[in-house]
């Protein structure tokens, strides 16, 4: 379990990865309406609702030796100086059911270990909301990451961006996390 998280940690930290509250459980559906602007992203498992004009990133679009879990990335359109949000999606297989809750308690302390200038925001349920650069001479970055655990497949998604990011796209990313839903 400690490497899959390790490769978590890394997909939300390597850049060419680009990286609402839920509570145990993600809502689950079978269909989709994301509204004005938004657009469906969909997979066997789940959807999404990204903004039209943000970026898709899927696994096969990057290079062989980026972590096995990365699933997806939604890249903002609108550059910022330092940093561009991004919102990602990754899935970690278990030998064992564990809850939503303790798949973000133990993630949240293997993120402890690899972030730079880690400071917890907040870490309620599954949600777990941090800042922290990769490097000594990365911009801090701010991640809220929702932790979702179906029988024993972890789902992690994380909005990233930086904390003085423009509150429209934090509100987008917001929005991003609290419509995913498994079906």
């Amino acid at each position: 379990m400690k490497a899959k998280i390790i490769g978590t940690i890394l997909t939300l930290l390597t850049p060419i990865i680009l990286t609402g509250c839920f509570g145990e459980e993600a809502p689950t559906s079978n269909s989709a309406d994301p509204g004005p602007g938004k657009v469906t992203y969909e997979s066997e498992s789940y959807f999404i609702f990204v903004p039209e004009d943000w970026e898709i990133i899927e696994r096969k679009d990057l290079p062989s030796d980026a972590p096995a879990e990365f699933q997806v990335a939604f890249k903002n359109n609108v550059k910022h100086d330092i940093f561009t949000a991004s919102t990602g999606i990754t899935l970690d297989l278990f030998m064992n059911e564990i809850s939503s809750e303790d798949f973000m308690i133990n993630s949240k302390a293997e993120i402890k270990n690899a972030v730079v200038d880690y400071v917890e925001i907040s870490a309620e349920g599954n949600i777990l909301v941090f800042e922290g650069k990769k490097s000594a001479i990365e911009p801090i970055i701010r991640f809220k990451t929702i932790y979702i655990m179906s029988e024993k497949v972890g789902y992690t998604i994380t909005a990233a961006y930086v904390p003085d990011e423009d509150e429209s796209v934090v509100n987008m990313t917001e929005e991003m996390l609290n419509s995913f839903t498994l079906k």
